[in-house]
């Protein structure tokens, strides 16, 4: 066999196992797995050589030395070998009779250390010196005359870290690193993010500092698994803001670190995420050496020189500052200066990379690499000057775009106002002969409103009929400045004023009652008007109610081709869509079609009702996908054919804007959004609904962007300006409260999530009923609510009655259904009834899932609960490549770690039934 001896130090990756060298550390399937260290050791030399056969006396000599203490030694070593790597990864160890043993490939392996020469004598398994119930593992690191060393308590398994030296300089450093730590303690009190020490030997050789065992240094942790490379920008900011966030509470008493580097920082796994904690403070120093005489601190190793002194040559030369290159005093700027360092590998996922020329085309955000720079610059009077000040800079980034886009926005509407000055110099005889003619345009302004409601086509020709159509213009146009144009007559009194827009379109309707007995098709064009309204602002009830007549109508006075009952029968259709009544509002949708066709001159109006029509029908289903292409032609015909109907145009928008974030693509929704409020706020009067609704889209695209604190403002405002103008039980502000109480969820306050969402659930309960399927809808979410809460039992009733409403509204395959019925099953599974759980998943499909719930990883969470199901009901030979599939969710789609810690988790006890 080849020498044992080898400078590096690996992690070892073969089927579900890895074994790291540097921490001698086994984990099978992502969890930790305690064997005593004669089996690794053992497992260290047949990874070595892989593929290739190891003797029995090779192992013998190896691991114990030539002297075995007991018979069949090395083959009670790979029985506990073989029962820790589970059935699957030991099949790869092949005993060769009479000759040893192989370890068949392939294993990837990478670099994670390298092997020490201990000048002390220390070795594995030897006692602590001074502490003989903890004994050595392994040596991680070396420094000149200082070792460190991992160490066990025999029993409690507790692990912690050693730093020996036997005398000069690394005992100093050894001294002041205990110094500065009772600094930090003293000073700041217990914190989580600085290695603790916990006790020191001064007195006698080997001399050394005990500390708490903080998890791998930054470099190993980084790779291990491709942690960092997993890591989104966001959760890369935020692990290095840990590391900031200790040096600057590290400032704030006077200790600078001054030898900053990954492997002087320790990541440690936490709850719901990683904990990173700075050590190593050996070459720091104490601004302010009166400090230790106010706290009552022995100044050990903190002599004048120690205290006040520039000495760099301990430091790593990457991190240095050039400052203290060249003999300048430290500071907190060049503590500042390696951070910026650290930053800028974090976010390129690679911690060996040094800042060299053209390091900024690695870093894409332009905001980061100004941080990066300014953290970095050369000159300290030009760095920034303080890691409190870096660290506020990274936390306001978003803060920091959206003002940088107002400024930018702002210069280019400066530039586009200009330009329009100066045209405009140009065209002023224009525009006098334009206000010339004012007086005429208003003396038919009424009319071509109405008629633009309606069709936008002239219905008829002879002058006779001309004659009646300019007559019921009149009457039209007198019926709604008397009955609902008149609300905000400030003479009417406060409560006339401050009707909502249904109170106003109630009143015109009820007095609408018997007014035209003799004028059958003036009724009609009104309620057109009404009905239109309604539908605009999703009163659906009311706008069915208008349509109906209409359609009545026009079908005893007009033929069937009759453009007017075709585009009536549209809109009745979107009035019964909005009211779930889907079976009636395709038939209707069917009828209508049927007429166009009958239609022999193209028309584009209709084709612009039938897009929308159908575009709505599909988008109430949650059917997204078939929505779009109907809203994108709807709005291409309104730009071309209807240029003036602002309105509806916007409208459109805002419903493609939905349409978008159902199917995911959060920046289109994003885009149009943004495009539509910029183009409001250059009207002189615009509406103040349409911005809250556009603000409303823009805010939930944001939010399934994760950029919370720009989304939270846009959704409180469209819900207040929803409650202000259409009432709090209105179809737009219910849904509009829906995304508030998600954001909530989403944020982690969810206790307020479940108050938002049974608020929501009592306004839609009150407005549509009990049985109506937006009702059950709402009641699910407050049911998953329940769930996120832990109150499993009572999201199991509310979620029995959730799914139940909406398959008897909606259907058992619509997404809405299946998302019910997933976190029924959920629920079930969690308090134990996997059986009925089990019924429930029959009938999943991520892809119509997906559609409920956009962006979900649906697959690794569906995988997730059958396997968790299947443990429930003791088949865990089939719940494991279930659960082993969840547990490889890629960390981008699994925000926080969630599915693939719970699928870990169910692993483990997968493995030990």
């Amino acid at each position: 066999m080849k020498d044992e001896k080898q400078s590096a130090q690996y992690r070892y990756r073969f089927g579900s196992a890895e074994f790291d060298e540097a921490r001698f550390e086994l984990t099978v399937s992502g969890l930790a797995v305690e064997v005593q260290r004669k089996p690794l050791e053992i497992l260290s030399i047949l990874l070595r050589h892989v593929d290739e056969v190891v003797t029995r006396d090779e192992l013998l000599m190896s691991v114990w030395e030539g002297r075995p203490t007991v018979e069949h030694v090395v083959a009670n070593a790979l029985a506990k070998l073989r029962s820790a790597l589970g059935e699957d990864n030991a099949a790869r160890i092949v005993t060769q009779p009479r000759v040893g043993y192989r370890l068949k490939g392939p294993v990837d392996r990478i670099t994670v250390g390298r092997n020490f020469t201990s000048v002390l004598n220390l070795r594995g398994g030897l006692a602590v010196p001074g502490r003989e119930h903890f004994s050595l593992v392994n040596q991680i690191g070396q420094s000149n005359q200082s070792e460190v060393w991992l160490a066990q308590h025999g029993k409690t398994g507790e692990r912690r870290v050693y730093k020996f030296s036997p005398d000069g300089h690394q005992l100093a450093a050894l001294k002041r690193e205990a110094t500065l730590f009772r600094v930090l303690l003293d000073s700041l009190g217990e914190r989580p993010d600085f290695v603790r020490v916990i006790d020191w030997n001064f007195e006698e050789a080997p001399f050394f500092l005990e500390c708490g065992y903080a998890g791998a240094n930054l470099s190993i942790w980084a790779t291990t698994e491709d942690r960092l490379v997993k890591l989104s920008t966001n959760e890369r900011l935020d692990l290095f803001l840990q590391i900031a966030d200790a040096i600057a509470a590290a400032h704030s008493v006077g200790v600078l670190h001054k030898d900053l580097k990954p492997t002087n920082i320790m990541v440690d796994s936490r709850p719901g995420g990683w904990q990173v904690r700075v050590g190593d403070f050996g070459s720091g120093r104490l601004l302010e050496l009166e400090r230790l005489e106010a706290l009552g601190i022995t100044q050990l190793g903190l002599t004048i020189t120690h205290g006040v002194g520039t000495d760099s040559a301990t430091a790593t030369p990457l991190y240095v500052a050039p400052e203290l290159l060249s003999g300048q005093e430290p500071r907190a700027q060049s503590d500042v200066y390696a951070l910026g360092l650290i930053l800028y590998q974090l976010l390129n996922g690679d911690l060996r990379k040094p800042m060299v020329s053209g390091w900024e085309r690695d870093v894409s955000d332009e905001l980061l690499r100004e941080d990066i720079a300014r953290a970095t610059d050369g000159d300290p009077a030009q760095r920034i000057p303080t890691v409190v000040a870096l660290t506020e800079r990274l936390r306001a980034l978003e803060q920091r775009r959206s003002e940088r886009d107002q400024i930018a926005r702002r210069a280019e509407s400066e530039a586009l106002l200009t330009a329009d000055l100066q045209r405009n110099r140009a065209r002023r005889p224009w525009v006098v002969a334009a206000l010339a003619s004012l007086s005429l345009g208003l003396s038919v302004a009424s009319w071509l409103y109405v008629r633009e409601l309606r069709t936008h086509r002239a219905l008829l020709a002879s002058e006779l009929e001309a004659r009646q159509q300019t007559q019921r213009a009149v009457e039209v146009t007198r019926f709604l400045n008397d009955n609902v144009l008149s609300s905000g007559d400030p003479f009417l009194g406060e409560a006339h004023q401050k009707r909502t827009i249904k109170e106003a379109l109630d009143d015109a309707a009820a007095s609408l009652q018997g007014r035209f007995p003799d004028d059958p098709m003036t009724e009609a064009s009104i309620r057109m008007a009404l009905g239109t309204v309604y539908i605009h602002i999703i009163e659906s009830a009311e706008a069915e109610t208008q349509w109906r007549r209409v359609v009545e109508l026009l079908a005893q006075h007009v033929a069937p081709s009759d453009s007017r009952l075709i585009e009536s029968r549209y809109w009745l259709a979107v009035a019964l869509t909005l009211q779930s009544k889907l079976g009636e509002a395709k038939s209707m949708l069917t009828l209508a079609d049927g007429g166009r066709a009958l239609v022999r001159d193209h028309d584009a109006n209709l084709d612009l009702v039938a897009q929308r029509s159908w575009g709505t029908y599909f988008m109430d289903q949650q059917q997204c996908a078939k929505a779009i292409p109907h809203l994108e032609a709807a709005a291409r015909l309104l730009r071309s054919s209807r240029p003036v109907d602002r309105p509806s145009l916007d409208l459109t928008q805002i419903t493609l804007g939905q349409c978008y974030t159902g199917q995911s693509r959060f920046k289109d929704s994003e885009r149009i959004a943004t495009a539509l409020l910029e183009d409001l706020q250059q009207r002189v009067m615009p509406s103040k609904l349409t911005m809250a609704l556009a603000k409303y889209v823009r805010g939930e695209s944001l939010m399934y962007q994760e950029r919370y604190t720009e989304a939270e403002p846009e959704i409180e405002e469209a819900y207040r300006v929803a409650l202000d103008k259409l009432g709090p039980d209105n179809l737009r502000t219910i849904m509009i409260l829906n995304v508030r109480c998600d954001l909530y969820s989403m944020t982690d306050r969810r206790q307020d999530a479940l108050a938002c969402l049974q608020q929501s659930y009592a306004d839609t309960r009150h407005r549509y009923g009990d049985d109506a399927m937006l009702t059950w809808g709402v009641l699910t979410n407050v049911g998953v609510a329940q769930a996120e809460l832990g109150k499993y039992r009572e999201a199991v009733r509310t979620l029995t009655d959730g799914y139940a409403g909406l398959a008897r509204t909606l259907g058992r395959d619509k997404a809405m259904t299946l998302f019910a019925a997933y976190h029924l099953a959920r629920s079930l599974q969690k308090i134990g009834d996997n059986e009925q759980a089990a019924s429930f998943m029959q009938t999943m499909d991520p892809k119509i899932l997906d559609e409920a719930e956009p962006g979900a990883p649906w697959e690794p969470r569906l995988d997730l609960l059958r396997g968790e199901i299947l443990l429930g009901r003791h088949r865990a030979s089939d719940a494991v490549p279930l659960l082993r599939a969840a547990a490889s969710i890629p960390s981008d789609k699994d925000p926080g770690g969630l599915i693939a810690r719970e699928a870990r988790a169910a692993l483990g006890t997968a493995h030990s039934l």
